[in-house]
């Protein structure tokens, strides 16, 4: 540690372990500011966010009340436009042009991907080690809290997606942070997510269980944030998520539920409903788990929306069929909404839209580019008629090029999409619709003789 305090002064923490061998550096865990990227991967001191906390969104109990309409921009911040020499924008030119953007195209919120600290520039930042710190990557702590501030005065809310679920394993982290198993489950199979190479918390721990709970608040409050997205609900649920049998711990009674997750689950809701009453919690949650989006008293989790990922799912396969095959495949169509209606889920109806007019990109003809934009037409106005809420990642792209959409910025697609760069048209074309060729007249049919 430094011995003066000193504003942006980097630190690591020197750990000797129980059995006396020196760590790997590491960083520290609740850092709030400015924790870099890149080789150092040090944390950093600098000055409080002021004014701590931070302003509300004056709409916020009107714009997220339970009938309110919602429509959600999501955005991943690294890649939604790129500065000078293909470098990242800062908060403040984030602030001055996104915020105007996304209220053009009448979204009533900004969902950031995850923006605490991450290792690796080129992701989408959903292995975070730094869960307290906004990434450097854009500036610092207090350019992310005037960019929400701007967001608010453009009449737009601000989500985070927030990742309790897992951490990844890098030495300056938080795996083995003292030698030993702390932060995640000592038995691998509890505490190693094999999917993504990540760590798992030890979600019965106390001291875990306050980490992630202060940290959800204090995007909340510090930053006025208006939300958050519990990204991988489904593998924090189940023991036996993405394992074989024998791979995996049951709980106390033998089930595949992990009670330590419902527990905190339920107590990261009560808090932020108690303390945060206007914010929401959306939960990414792909299964059929009940209760999710039932009050904590009630016995559910607390969550006030679900990603409806089924809808998305059958919608693209719908889409994809062939409009003749299509009239076998309703059930895609109207499955979903009806098990929304029965089961009363209102907060079902949240869906990303990720993917989907990219998927229905279309071919290089112009009569297959313009069938495939009027696809694009229906299916917009299928996405956003129905009742609930809508998310759209990036916004809805529709592009008549699929290399051309990736070279292009991703906040540009809502707009009018670019033509590709003409070619030479080739020195001879065969004529569809040639002119059949004359043929002569067939010689009559003399009658036979009797």
């Amino acid at each position: 540690m430094p011995q003066r305090r000193r504003w942006a002064t980097a630190y690591k923490f020197e750990i000797v372990s129980a059995h006396g061998r020196l760590l790997p550096l590491k960083a520290d865990p609740p850092c709030p500011r400015a924790q870099t990227c890149g080789p150092a991967n040090a944390s950093r001191i600098a000055p409080a966010v002021s004014p701590t906390p931070a302003p509300r969104w004056p709409r916020a109990a009107a714009r997220q009340s339970a009938d309110a309409p919602l429509s959600i921009y999501e955005v991943h911040v690294g890649s939604w436009r790129r500065g000078d020499n293909d470098g990242f924008y800062d908060w403040d030119r984030l602030a001055a042009e996104l915020p105007s953007y996304a209220a053009s195209l009448g979204f009533t919120h900004v969902e950031l991907m995850p923006i605490a600290e991450h290792p690796y520039d080129p992701s989408w930042g959903y292995q975070c080690l730094g869960l307290f710190a906004p990434t450097a990557r854009f500036g610092d702590a207090a350019g992310f809290a005037r960019f929400v501030q701007a967001c608010h005065a453009a009449d737009l809310g601000v989500i985070l997606d927030w990742v309790p679920a897992h951490f990844p394993t890098d030495a300056h982290g938080l795996a083995l942070f003292d030698g030993a198993p702390l932060f995640e489950y000592a038995d691998p199979r509890e505490g190693f997510h094999r999917d993504w190479n990540t760590a798992i918390y030890d979600f019965g721990r106390n001291e875990v269980r306050n980490f992630l709970c202060a940290n959800a608040l204090y995007w909340l409050e510090v930053f006025g944030v208006d939300g958050l997205r519990v990204d991988a609900v489904a593998s924090m649920l189940y023991r036996d998520y993405s394992r074989n049998a024998g791979e995996w711990v049951p709980n106390i009674y033998g089930g595949r539920e992990n009670l330590e997750v419902i527990s905190l689950l339920r107590h990261i809701n009560g808090t932020l409903r108690a303390l945060v009453p206007d914010a929401i919690v959306v939960a990414e949650e792909s299964t059929a788990f009940p209760g999710v989006t039932a009050p904590p008293d009630a016995g559910g989790l607390g969550f006030h929306y679900k990603w409806n990922m089924g809808w998305m799912n059958d919608t693209l396969a719908y889409m994809h069929e062939d409009p003749v095959h299509r009239r076998w495949h309703h059930d895609k169509m109207t499955l979903r909404p009806g098990l929304r209606l029965q089961r009363k889920l209102r907060a079902a109806a949240l869906a990303r839209r990720g993917g989907a007019w990219q998927g229905l990109a279309a071919g290089q003809d112009a009569g297959r580019r313009v069938a495939t934009l009027c696809q694009s037409a229906r299916l917009l106005r299928l996405y956003v008629g129905p009742p609930g809420q809508k998310a759209a990642i990036h916004g809805p792209r529709v592009c008549a090029n699929p290399r051309v959409a990736q070279r292009r910025s991703p906040a540009l697609g809502a707009a009018a999409t670019t033509r590709p760069p003409r070619r030479a048209a080739p020195a001879a074309r065969p004529q569809p619709f040639a002119a059949p060729r004359a043929r002569a007249a067939p010689a009559r049919r003399q009658p036979a003789r009797l």
